[in-house]
């Protein structure tokens, strides 16, 4: 599965009235661990720590969502280092249990 595929997917449940490039940025921030060392600290202070939340247009982001481009290996690679799925896959969770029970 892809990562817009993914996106598509989630965005109903998590931002529905988010603009797509404003959900990529929160989706994968929302994959991250939290900060472990001073520098990153000071990363997410200055809104560096998501990789796709500085120094990339909106409709670079936009195009993303969309699966007309992909992220770059670079940002994939301080995503993948950065990645949290235990607390991502809860929420998840949580949200299809909701749906499922009409909420």
């Amino acid at each position: 599965m892809y990562f817009h595929e993914i996106a598509e997917e989630l965005k109903i449940y998590m931002a529905p009235s988010e603009r797509g490039d404003i959900f990529v940025v929160q989706l994968i921030g929302d994959t991250l661990r939290a900060p472990m060392t001073e520098e990153e600290e000071k990363m997410a202070l200055d809104d560096k720590f998501n990789p796709l939340a500085n120094g990339m247009s909106l409709n670079m982001q936009d195009q993303i969502f969309e699966g007309k481009k992909f992220i770059s290996r670079n940002r994939a690679g301080l995503i993948c280092s950065r990645y949290d799925g235990a607390d991502f896959a809860e929420e998840i969770d949580n949200l299809y249990d909701a749906d499922k029970l009409g909420f």
